[in-house]
């Protein structure tokens, strides 16, 4: 009788990009506006509009916000990240680069969160940060300064202080985050974590670091309304992006949406969204608000500027 020798080869099954589309969001709260940011949308929560300014009268001047981003690799592949709805999909991802490998739901799904921390916690860290009276912030201690190179990550991530210059953060030494404004929410997104479905297109191969931040500055309304955005770029892939170019896309809906026109003012890197008339009627309308001083509320104007680079379209 002939024998049947089966040899059986067990090896685990992983995932190739295999990320779930992410869901968190954080509230920026420290001035006059109050709105929705994270690696889940920017300016709304899926469903509504979060843009509201001035913050405590219920009217929004923003609907949905996003970045789009597009090159041409050295083969001549177009490679696209970019949203808009979400509903067809997804371009990016909570989290730094990983290895193919570990763009999964285990080793991933811890990044997507938001940092949110106000100066006011990180001015009480610098004092009392050795006092054994004192409790380090959760935020704080968990601040995503490094990436796990075991996962391909990079090892720098989230900026910090090194209050020793031992280049390693470690805030029951004394680090702690480096932040803009009075407030800041802080995320890091990728391109790579699975297939894009929202375009259709290959990956960059892109990280995404963004700082959204305010200041309470009741003084100068200009800026006490304003939210700042400071982002940063790391091409993580294996290929060299071409003709890089980078944008904005902004669905403004001020108020009462029907009556919105749009614009932009080319020497001063600014696109806007204004009223038709002087009149913004319905619930959602800022007509139809009161202020403090009990005067109906004046249709407003939302701008989007930029502060250190120049718009080549519109």
């Amino acid at each position: 009788m002939k024998k049947l020798l089966i040899t059986l080869l067990c090896m685990p099954i992983i995932g190739f990009g295999q990320q779930n589309p992410a869901t968190s969001q954080g509230v920026f709260d420290i001035n006059g506006v109050r709105t929705s940011v994270g690696p889940a949308a920017f300016m709304w929560d899926l469903n509504d509009a979060k843009y509201e300014v001035p913050k405590g009268f219920g009217k929004h001047s923003i609907f949905a916000h996003e970045y789009w981003m597009g090159g041409i690799d050295d083969g001549g592949q177009l490679r696209v990240a970019a949203m808009t709805y979400r509903q067809s999909g997804d371009d990016f991802w909570a989290g730094p680069v990983s290895d193919s490998a570990y763009h999964n739901p285990a080793n991933m799904n811890g990044w997507d969160r938001v940092w949110k921390i106000n100066k006011t916690a990180i001015d009480s860290h610098i004092l009392y940060y050795n006092s054994s009276a004192y409790l380090i912030p959760e935020v704080i201690e968990n601040w995503p300064a490094h990436g796990d190179t075991v996962l391909g990550q990079a090892y720098y991530l989230a900026p910090f202080i090194d209050t020793d210059n031992n280049g390693v953060y470690n805030p029951f030494l004394g680090d702690y985050p480096e932040i803009k404004g009075d407030q800041a929410l802080y995320i890091i997104r990728n391109d790579v974590g699975n297939i894009h479905t929202e375009t259709n297109a290959m990956p960059l191969g892109v990280e995404q670091h963004i700082m959204f931040y305010g200041y309470e500055c009741h003084d100068n309304p200009a800026i006490h309304h304003s939210l700042f955005v400071n982002m940063k770029l790391y091409n993580r892939g294996q290929n060299n992006i071409n003709d890089f170019y980078i944008g904005t896309w902004l669905d403004g809906d001020l108020g009462y949406y029907l009556d919105d026109y749009v614009g932009c003012d080319v020497a001063r890197n600014l696109g806007y969204t204004y009223n038709g008339d002087f009149e913004d009627e319905g619930a959602a309308g800022y007509s139809e608000g009161f202020c403090a001083n009990n005067s109906l509320l004046t249709p407003p104007a939302q701008g989007l500027v930029y502060l250190n680079d120049t718009i080549s379209k519109f």
